[in-house]
């Protein structure tokens, strides 16, 4: 609103408010009776500004104004001075009329949604701030922009990330809803519903109405169809020959192509819970041919193993190709060579580079260990190697009566009475070292050395034994005399050990880096565990700050902030130790005139809703106004300490709160106290709250 300054100049000398005779130049007399009225008054004879106005007074000169010095403040009930646009006349009109037609930050009553609105009259755009920065842009075309000045759209969103958010969003129906989507340039369409989508495909959740041989999974070009989970390639049917490949990439050395009819990398298993002799799990190997000799005619399974190329062993287990051996066409075998590749030639028991493992003379009734041709039950021969060609594990003790088992010169077993075996040891005194040759002695009864016994490692890369010896008392085990690594006193029954390492606690936990092994029974039992769950620790649990202060001259209990509803939950057993440094200060605005200046304030802790009994204590803040206990004032506040000590259970929910109230306040203003962070030289200093846990 342009300020008008109004100055009425009346004269620059009073003029004298008396009669008085003047002569003119023409000799006449005139009497001069001046009257003044219209905002004039005479006053001891001179005329002054100070009447009442009781006619129209109109200034229509610009160039003399009126001004009005000295005018007092007003308030927001007085009215408002204004101007008529037609006549200049002042008039006056109430605060709420001038602001009518306006937005109040506060709201608006008695709006009429046809008539108001918020907006522009004009094509200039509608634009909405915060802290001086744009957010929010209707331009005059009536297109909506956030994040952007240039919408092209009725609604258009721009962000660097995650433009738009939508929470609460309903289920939909896959039958009847659309897909939302966006195109390239981000602008939302809608597309055909999932279920009118997913149509042509096979869902996860099966198809209905499909034909055989109509429908299938697969290709209808010359690539191969890949099965994969979690992006990694599990099976492959290849185009070129139909070959089905399973776990081909899990070894990369074997490529992805599939070189048999089903060529399977790592394990296959084949299981059943069926019991009926029809439906049991079998493998079941078949070949129709039924051409003897045909090479067709061997069947059988064929294992290729794992290293490198060059010296990769294949095994056959099976009939073989043609009638040889023993057994003709009643034969099985298993046997293996060495071959880069599957060759199926390994079916020969003939063939030079097989090595016949085992064969089976059906039609004999015999097995053969490293021969084609055994010529009893079961032949063992080791013709190929030097190696023994037979070894038992796991024979029981004989008895005194059993008889020997011998090999006559042709290889056959044979037994002999044992007495005519020779000497087996007896109870001798032996004369000379005894050398078993690698060879074990089994089922002592009793064992008595009269000097140490040495051990030595099984691997030849440690060749120092560990040395077994009992000396003065003392038995020691170590890796020589001097420094035995365990000793056990005959006397004392004490063990001294030079190097103690515990790799697991009695209860099966391994330790843990910087836990202690501590006692978990009387029996000895040890276990490893932390030094701040070990009975009698003392350690910190918590250390609250407070964020701000407790209501102002509150009669009631308010929270302290930053220091109550605070949940704990007990670690272990123990006594939960609590001390609380808190501030009190006078925060009231009113200054206090009266000296001294005393307000008290009370203060308790609460664990889960219950007052702790023996928690209160009065601070008194003393002074010559309020201004010096204010945040940023020159005093210091009042300190109080309050320390509780309560029992808790390991896994038990505490929730522990520090509250404040005003016991007494100031005679005058009723100013009180509030208790929290001090304020001095712009430097927060909060009250406190501690906890520590004392192990029990």
């Amino acid at each position: 609103m342009k300020k008008i300054t109004i100055i009425l100049l009346i004269s620059s000398t009073f003029m004298m408010a008396q009669t008085k005779p003047v002569v003119t130049k023409f000799g006449e007399i005139v009497n001069i009776n001046p009257f003044v009225n219209n905002g004039l008054t005479a006053v001891n004879g001179y005329i002054q500004l100070g009447g009442a106005l009781t006619q129209p007074s109109v200034l229509t000169t610009d160039v003399y104004t009126l001004a009005l010095l000295g005018i007092p403040s007003g308030t927001a009930s007085d009215n408002i001075l204004v101007n008529d646009p037609a006549t200049g006349i002042l008039k006056k009109t109430t605060t709420a009329n001038f602001i009518a037609n306006a937005w109040k930050i506060s709201g608006n009553t008695g709006i009429d949604s046809s008539i108001n609105f918020l907006g522009t009259t004009d094509l200039n755009d509608l634009i909405f701030k915060t802290n001086s920065i744009e957010r929010f842009r209707m331009l005059g075309s009536g297109l909506v922009g956030i994040g952007t000045t240039t919408p092209t759209t009725v609604l258009e969103i721009t962000a660097a990330t995650n433009p738009l958010k939508l929470n609460g969003l309903q289920a939909g129906n896959t039958a009847t809803d659309n897909i939302v989507l966006t195109d390239n340039t981000g602008i939302l369409k809608t597309t055909l519903t999932p279920d009118v989508l997913l149509t042509p495909v096979w869902k996860t959740t099966g198809n209905t109405g499909t034909t055989a041989g109509t429908n299938f999974i697969g290709t209808i070009d010359a690539q191969d169809q890949v099965f994969k989970t979690n992006s990694a390639e599990r099976i492959r049917l290849d185009n070129d020959n139909g070959f089905t490949g399973v776990g081909l990439k899990t070894l990369a050395v074997y490529g992805t192509t599939p070189n048999y009819m089903l060529d399977v990398v790592d394990d296959l298993h084949i299981s059943s819970s069926r019991t009926d002799d029809l439906t049991a799990a079998r493998l079941i190997l078949e070949n129709q041919n039924t051409v003897a000799g045909s090479a067709d005619s061997g069947i059988g399974t064929y294992w290729l193993d794992g290293k490198d190329a060059g010296s990769r062993r294949q095994w056959y287990v099976g009939k073989g190709y043609l009638p040889e051996g023993s057994g003709g066409n009643d034969n099985f075998m298993i046997s293996s060579g060495l071959t880069d590749n599957l060759n199926f030639g390994y079916a020969q028991a003939s063939n030079t580079n097989v090595k016949p493992h085992l064969y089976v003379d059906a039609a004999n009734n015999r097995i053969g260990i490293g021969t084609i041709n055994p010529a009893a039950a079961l032949e063992v021969s080791n013709n190929a190697t030097a190696l023994n060609p037979m070894k038992l594990n796991g024979l029981q003790t004989g008895a005194i009566t059993d008889n020997v088992v011998v090999v006559d010169n042709t290889g056959v077993l044979k037994t002999i009475a044992l007495s005519d075996a020779g000497d087996n040891l007896g109870n001798h005194t032996a004369t000379m070292t005894l050398n078993m040759s690698n060879y074990d002695i089994t089922n002592v009864k009793n064992l008595s050395l009269k000097s140490d016994l040495r051990i030595y490692d099984s691997n030849t890369s440690f060749p120092n034994p560990f040395v077994v010896n009992k000396n003065n008392g003392n038995f020691s085990i170590g890796q020589d005399y001097a420094t035995p690594l365990l000793t056990i006193n005959e006397t004392t029954s004490k063990t001294n050990v030079l190097r103690l390492q515990i790799t697991q606690g009695t209860d099966g936990n391994a330790p843990v880096a910087d836990y202690i092994a501590a006692a978990a029974d009387t029996n000895g039992n040890v276990i490893w565990k932390p030094v701040s769950e070990t009975t009698g620790a003392v350690r910190l649990q918590f250390n609250l700050q407070s964020t701000g202060l407790s209501a102002d001259n509150s009669d009631t209990y308010t929270d302290v902030p930053g220091l109550s509803n605070y949940t704990y939950v007990a670690p272990s057993d123990g006594i939960l130790m609590l001390q609380s440094i808190l501030y009190s200060m006078i925060t009231g605005p009113v200054t206090i005139t009266t000296t001294p200046v005393m307000a008290k304030t009370q203060m308790k802790i609460f664990v889960n809703g219950m007052d702790l009994d023996n928690t209160e204590l009065i601070a008194t803040n003393t002074g010559a106004n309020s201004a010096d206990y204010q945040n940023g004032g020159t005093m210091l506040p009042e300190t109080s300490n309050i320390n509780v000590q309560i029992p808790v259970t390991k896994g038990q929910t505490y929730v522990i709160s520090v509250q404040a109230r005003t016991v007494e306040k100031l005679s005058n203003g009723g100013v009180g106290t509030s208790v929290g962070t001090y304020s001095l030289d712009d430097v927060q200093i909060p009250s406190t709250l501690v906890g520590t846990l004392y192990n029990q």
